[in-house]
């Protein structure tokens, strides 16, 4: 699957991927699908080591398309910037390849929605609990196992 970077002055450093990856807030996943449509989702998530991190429920279609195959493709947008008088964008994005697993650990699925709550409502980490909780019973943690990332930016962020 690995393809060199046709525009390889466009390259990310391993330092500037995991720094996207860390500071992104949402993640597009891209799964396999039915047998018609792939199937592209958004959602939140977290990174620690060479994984992340994104909570769902039992139920649903992100669930079914995760039990039927869990490999996965992501993208995390870091910036897009519209010039139109140039008619381009300057950009700077992640896109990688992982598998996908249900954590059933209970201690590591409270490890992840920690990390989460962390993340996203680090003003409150008490509250935090109460919510992990109470909906503990009605989650799922999924963790994406990272295979391969690599990162672009526009030409004319190279340099900056």
């Amino acid at each position: 699957m690995r393809y060199s970077m046709r525009r390889s002055k466009q390259l990310l450093s391993s330092n500037e991927v995991i720094d996207i990856m860390k500071r992104g807030i949402t993640v597009t996943l891209g799964m396999k699908g039915d047998e018609e449509f792939p199937y592209v989702v958004p959602v939140n998530y977290v990174v620690e080591e060479d994984h992340f991190y994104f909570h769902c429920a039992r139920v649903g279609h992100k669930w079914d398309v995760l039990q039927y195959d869990p490999r996965v493709s992501f993208c995390v947008i870091d910036q897009e910037d519209i010039v139109e008088e140039k008619f381009t964008s300057y950009f700077r994005s992640v896109i990688g390849f992982g598998v996908a697993s249900v954590v059933v650990d209970s201690d590591k699925v409270i490890h992840a929605l920690r990390l989460l709550v962390k993340k996203y409502s680090p003003s409150y980490v008490i509250e935090g609990e109460k919510e992990i909780q109470d909906h503990l019973a009605n989650v799922a943690i999924v963790r994406v196992d990272i295979k391969e990332i690599s990162g672009k930016q526009a030409i004319e962020l190279v340099g900056k």
